[in-house]
């Protein structure tokens, strides 16, 4: 399967969370409950196969932790439950900043795998 396939298929899970919308790429102009994937390093399995790490980022309400926690933790097990259930295997999250041109964007960083 091609890996834009697995950004789709992950942002299709995502989007079956009440409150997430999926996008296989960062949109344009992210929104609070919107959620994409980044894919990251592949590393080396059995044969010819791969596990293929992913950072799906959800955006959470900028400059107030309490609000982006509270929101996360409304989501977080449901959005476990769908990538889980897509398929991938998920490892950890964390919250990030990342700046834009726009200004920073706050998100929940969840790390995951695939196998190819």
């Amino acid at each position: 399967m091609s890996f834009v396939a697995i950004a789709g298929e992950l942002a299709a899970a995502l989007s079956t969370v009440d409150g997430l919308t999926g996008h296989p790429k960062m949109p344009a102009a992210p929104r609070v409950g919107d959620a994409w994937c980044v894919m990251g390093r592949g590393n080396r399995a059995v044969g010819d196969a791969f596990d293929v790490a992913w950072r799906v980022r959800v955006c959470v309400p900028t400059g107030d932790d309490a609000k982006a926690l509270e929101l996360f933790d409304t989501w977080w097990s449901d959005a476990f439950a769908a990538l889980t259930g897509a398929g991938a295997e998920v490892d950890a999250f964390a919250p990030i900043v990342m700046a834009t041109k726009n200004g920073d964007i706050w998100a929940y960083e969840i790390v995951c795998r695939t196998g190819e």
